[in-house]
């Protein structure tokens, strides 16, 4: 009992649902566990769902493979590798089952040095092009209102969608990440566009603070989204054995309140990275496509390699993206942009955005409504 006061261990909510959640009942799998879970939910999860993958399909348990000599586990992989191979199993599949692996033995202090080699293989998703701006006008006007933001997060600021909501529905970029917004009296407003959008570090898969913007549009996006969850609205109620109809008040949003939530009009909840993806890949299969939802950040990526051959340094497309570079390198060094930096960005977005984005989408509109 006192070991247990001093060493808890964690069974997350967001493992209800896990085949192998069983399995943090044994202290030094909860440990790895936890360790695992300070550099990403996700990691954490994927990690654990791999390693009881394993042990269920080799007939072996973590404790078993944690009493292996360093040889005996190097063997184990080798063959594991062999038999996942021998059926039909795709090198990027085995390539995380040995992350989870190996992850485990290094725990237990156990490093694999070996090269264990895999089968080259063209991946699934080579062939996967970004979307043309037709193409994402379809699926804008297929979207919802809440779609319609995430989709432009994504495809006209570079955001991943964990940065939108994390994996375990607890955080996600929120109304603090716009700081050049105002909202009063129900009303949104932007005191700059295109508006600057921070996504931090606990939202942020290199782990650091970054920035990037949201144009006009999805500007006009989002703040028809805010409004109508501010706004009250009616429900249908049970009273005295009848329906009837009454007004439910509008959401409060602070600071704190998540960008993106679970549902149209659910307050104050974060939304799941794969509820986000979910939702997305509604918007595309409602306009008759069948692709992920990272083709978005695919069609960002491919807008600013068009604005690169229009002069704009490469770095800033980098920066945008969350990637490290050179401007992220001054970014958290210097703890913020200056206004000149700052300023330059903000024109080099808005120029690649009116000579890559909007033209088309525009000249688009005009074709249909002819």
């Amino acid at each position: 009992m006192e070991q247990e006061k001093r060493y808890p261990r964690v069974k997350p909510t967001f493992l209800q649902k896990s085949k192998y959640k069983h399995m943090l009942d044994d202290p030094q799998v909860n440990r790895w566990f936890r360790n695992l879970l300070r550099g990403s939910a996700v990691a954490a999860a994927e990690r654990l769902r791999r390693l009881g993958w394993l042990c269920e399909h080799f007939d072996t348990t973590p404790q078993e493979m944690a009493k292996l000599s360093r040889g005996k586990a190097e063997d184990f992989l080798y063959d594991m590798v062999s038999v996942l191979e021998g059926h039909g199993k795709r090198s990027s599949y085995i390539s995380n089952l040995l992350k989870a692996a190996k992850s485990w033995f290094k725990f237990n202090r156990k490093h694999i040095e070996v090269d264990i080699r895999l089968a080259r293989e063209t991946g699934l998703y080579d062939q996967e092009k970004a979307p043309t701006t037709p193409e994402l006008r379809r699926i804008l006007d297929a979207a919802d209102t809440r779609q319609k933001v995430g989709v432009r997060l994504m495809a006209f600021s570079g955001f991943r969608d964990e940065t939108l909501g994390d994996y375990t529905g607890v955080d996600g970029l929120g109304i603090s990440g716009f700081p050049e917004t105002e909202i009063k009296d129900g009303i949104v407003d932007f005191k700059a566009l295109p508006t600057r959008v921070i996504c931090r570090p606990p939202i942020s898969k290199i782990g650091y603070e970054y920035a990037s913007f949201l144009n006009n549009e999805g500007c006009d996006y989002l703040k028809a989204y805010l409004e109508e969850r501010m706004r009250p609205r009616k429900k249908e109620t049970k009273r005295d054995g009848k329906t009837v109809e009454v007004e439910s008040p509008g959401e409060t949003l602070s600071p704190d309140s998540p960008i993106i939530t679970p549902k149209q009009l659910n307050v104050g909840s974060h939304i799941r990275t794969s509820n986000i993806s979910d939702m997305l890949k509604k918007a595309i299969e409602k306009a008759g496509f069948n692709w992920r939802p990272y083709v978005y950040r695919r069609y960002f990526s491919t807008k600013m390699l068009h604005a690169e051959e229009d002069a704009m340094p490469h770095s800033y497309g980098v920066f945008w993206t969350g990637h490290h570079g050179e401007i992220l390198l001054q970014y958290t060094l210097l703890k913020g942009l200056d206004d000149v930096t700052l300023k330059k960005l903000r024109a080099a977005y808005a120029k690649a955005d009116g000579a890559h984005l909007s033209s088309v989408l525009k000249a688009f509109q005009k074709k249909q409504h002819e």
